[in-house]
């Protein structure tokens, strides 16, 4: 098993588009396998290639995790639906749903999508395969395709939301940096001691107390002016 690093917006590599996969090689099998892998330990519904760092058109999804059957088992791969260079075709009507994603945790926003999507896609065996798939499958497929052209959910949420969960991911990253700086702290003091704790805080800056100055005296005039 190879579980790979899910990339994390702002990452820019998330932005870039993918490469077709072509022909069914072993490079692309364990390309899949690390997919698949990876989407299993996070317990998501779906995962695409480019975000574990894999610059090919694969996506992995979880049927179960959605409550719903594989439309499409392969060897090996029973429990998952594997895509290789997928082509998807919207269709149906649009509608508005939540959408939440791995490569940008802690939030969701409103996305409009296809009630429908006809799915082209290689096998790991190398057919072309066709498929109609309705929802909520189409739904989570156009999300996952996304990710092969450089597009995040975010990308199609309406600009007040976009900015919206823009702060909130801010927001979410300082408050891990702080706890990531509080739990160093805690394990400097507790394996070097008070001593090597002190001698880390002088290195990031010094005290944090600001400095305070005494306010000279101005002159005073009229009333308040000392008499000698």
């Amino acid at each position: 098993m190879t579980c790979r690093t899910i990339l994390q917006w702002p990452n820019k590599s998330l932005e870039d588009k993918s490469e077709e996969c072509g022909n069914i090689s072993d490079d692309i099998v364990e390309n899949v396998n690390d997919v698949v892998d990876t989407l299993k330990a996070s317990f998501g519904v779906g995962l695409a290639a480019p975000q574990v760092g894999i610059k090919k058109r694969i996506v992995a999804v979880a049927p179960s995790v959605a409550e719903i059957e594989n439309p499409y088992p392969q060897e090996g791969f029973e429990d998952h639906l594997v895509l290789i260079d997928p082509v998807l075709e919207t269709k149906g009507h649009q509608f508005t749903w939540n959408e939440a994603c791995l490569s940008v945790p802690f939030v969701n926003a409103p996305v409009k999508r296809y009630s429908q999507v006809s799915l082209s896609f290689t096998s790991l065996k190398g057919e072309r395969v066709n498929l109609d798939i309705g929802m909520p499958l189409a739904g989570i497929l156009q999300h996952e395709c996304d990710h092969l052209d450089g597009t995040l959910f975010i990308d199609r949420a309406s600009r007040f939301f976009k900015e919206k969960l823009v702060k909130k991911l801010n927001k979410e990253a300082r408050i891990f940096k702080k706890q990531r700086e509080n739990e160093k702290r805690q394990l400097i003091l507790e394996t070097q001691g008070p001593g090597a704790l002190r001698k880390y805080l002088s290195t990031q800056g010094g005290s944090s107390q600001k400095k305070t100055t005494r306010k000279k005296a101005g002159k005073s005039y009229g009333k308040n002016k000392k008499r000698k």
